[in-house]
């Protein structure tokens, strides 16, 4: 059976978007001044400078733009000059000319993102292996410039290729280790690696922890993962009563912190820092408080009501509590177009599509497409697996389950619905005795885990195979079904139930 999207552990982790498009959204600019004044002191621009003025091409001049940018220097002439050059260049991309464009001032078109409502079948790895060599060749030009390094990571992270990502963001680290979009980046890529640990380590030693609160806010979060303690709560909290800073920089920090008052069970102060993060939220904001509500009803809130771009979990969150399935998966798709290695939206999304809509090829593509960035995923494989035996492609279900070796290491839940997908695919065989014993094994399992929802999603999955497979266990399929309340939360149950009864007496009728 299907291992449900599980939102219980939801924190505050950046968001990992391309250079260009952080920037797009407002979360590169230092609100406070005395931040640049210290950075100052450590960072320069001076090398792409000197680049520009002995190569006046449109690749320096981004370079150079690029570097100014992510480090506040963007009042410098040569700066202005080559930001310049890059709009009177026709050559240049949209995503430079956007840049120049901020850095002068001017204009700039709405930074909505672009539509990916087709990714199931857009969805092509060879395109990602054209943006790494232009990004190598960006690196080439200028080798010590951190962000294309950081870029060409988040490339290879969507193609589930872990060393070079890792190796490519390390070298970023290592040029610029006190940069906001690099330490965020870094953190959701550790993170997305099971490295809460090593990021953590290394944002808590950063001269930024203290002073921007984008990286406070990060290391708050990174802490609460870890069951510890952060230091850094007391500054998070003064930099947010300080008014040294705009309501949009402070956004994760107070969602971070009020988070961990919610966590903590306390609902006054918790709801306090939540307002607080609500006065100019980015995406995550938006979606760390609509898993909160989910939990716990704080503030009541409609996520359409605000303009955010690339909010898409949020609202993929907000349609599926308000039983408006079709909207919730095509956001679920919007929400992995914009960031293709998000296990949660592939989950989230594959889960809508099977359990409540009845698009199981839909679901297998979009878990077929997870496993590009998560290439040895058991979830995503069990999920896969389930849903190509529902549709009996049996051989095809049994060659990804094939792919999973220490299952010792795969945690409780997950292996709870191996078992039970392995019994799917024995009653789909015709081998009724094995599917039998597999799904026993399960439930009992289940039960264990004083898990309700697993204990009921295995016994409406045993009973509907036990009709399907006209079962000796017929006679007790009333009884497997009465095991599951009416009075639940669980849209997908609810539908899976009234499926497996309306099966059972259509089988009673005809018998």
């Amino acid at each position: 059976m299907a291992n449900l999207f599980e939102q219980k552990d939801r924190r505050v982790i950046p968001n990992w978007r391309s250079f260009y498009s952080t920037w797009r959204l407002n979360e590169l600019y230092y609100s406070k001044k005395n931040i640049v004044r210290q950075i100052e002191r450590r960072l320069s621009i001076n090398d792409y400078i000197t680049a520009w003025d002995n190569n006046k091409s449109t690749s320096f001049a981004g370079d150079l733009i690029s570097a100014a940018f992510v480090n506040g220097f963007v009042n410098i002439k040569e700066v202005k000059e080559a930001a310049n050059s890059i709009l009177n260049n026709k050559v240049s991309t949209f995503s430079l000319n956007e840049l120049a464009r901020l850095i002068l001032k001017t204009e700039t078109e709405d930074t909505k993102t672009y539509e990916h409502s087709n990714i199931l079948n857009e969805f092509i790895p060879s395109n990602y292996y054209i943006e790494i060599k232009k990004t190598k060749e960006r690196i080439n030009n200028y080798p010590n410039n951190p962000i294309p390094y950081v870029d060409l990571s988040r490339l290879y992270t969507i193609l589930g290729i872990e060393n070079k990502s890792i190796k490519h963001m390390k070298i970023a680290l290592g040029l610029a280790p006190d940069n906001r979009f690099i330490l965020r980046a870094a953190a959701r890529l550790f993170s997305h690696f099971d490295q809460h640990d090593f990021i953590h380590e290394l944002i808590k030693k950063s001269e930024l922890v203290k002073i921007d609160p984008w990286i406070t806010s990060t290391e708050i979060a990174l802490a609460t993962i870890l069951n510890k303690r952060s230091r850094y709560i007391k500054i998070g909290t003064h930099m947010i009563g300080s008014g040294n800073f705009d309501w949009h920089s402070l956004t994760e920090l107070a969602s971070s912190i009020g988070t961990l008052e919610f966590l903590n069970g306390n609902r006054r102060k918790a709801k306090k820092f939540l307002i607080t993060a609500l006065k100019s939220p980015n995406d995550n904001t938006l979606a760390q408080i609509e898993w909160i509500n989910n939990l716990d009803v704080l503030l009541n809130i409609n996520p359409y009501d605000y303009k955010i771009y690339n909010k898409y979990e949020a609202l993929a969150l907000d349609d599926y509590f308000n039983k408006k399935y079709d909207s919730a998966f095509d956001q679920c798709k919007e929400w992995f177009s914009d960031l293709p290695f998000s296990k949660q939206a592939v989950i989230f999304g594959s889960h809508i599509a099977n359990s409540l809509l009845d698009k199981t090829n839909d679901a297998v593509k979009f878990l077929k497409i997870g496993l590009h960035s998560h290439p040895r995923d058991p979830q995503i494989i069990n999920n896969l697996a389930y849903s190509l035996a529902l549709q009996n492609r049996i051989e095809d279900a049994e060659k990804y389950l094939n792919q999973l070796i220490r299952v010792s290491d795969i945690n409780t839940n997950t292996r709870i619905c191996l078992t039970a997908t392995k019994g799917l695919i024995a009653f789909r065989k015709g081998e009724v005795a094995a599917g039998n014993d597999l799904y026993q094994k399960a439930i009992v399992s289940a039960k264990s885990t004083r898990n309700d929802y697993l204990i009921w999603l295995a016994n409406l999955n045993y009973a509907r195979e036990i009709v399907l497979s006209h079962s000796k266990e017929m006679g007790s399929i009333q009884n497997i079904i009465s095991l599951v309340p009416d009075n639940h939360r669980f849209p997908d149950l609810i539908k899976l139930k009234a499926e497996v009864i309306s099966l059972f007496i259509r089988e009673r009728e005809n018998s």
